[in-house]
């Protein structure tokens, strides 16, 4: 690994633990509270594929508004 490939992955890190994820913030998790993250994922929203492709595009919209 590269001096800069550590410095995204520094910042990264640094990232995750700003916005309060637990699940990404590289901060250790018990098995419930794993199990627990894997419950709340597995509710959804799940998209076909023509929704996702909708939603995206009215992202770029969006994005390109700005």
């Amino acid at each position: 690994m590269t001096n800069k490939d550590l410095s995204v992955m520094e910042g990264k890190e640094l990232k995750d633990n700003v916005s309060g994820n637990r699940f990404t913030s590289g901060e250790a998790l018990s098995e419930i509270e794993f199990k627990k993250g894997i419950k709340v994922a597995e509710k959804g929203p799940f998209y076909t594929v023509q929704e996702s492709m909708t939603k995206f595009e009215s992202w770029l919209k969006k994005r390109k508004e700005k």
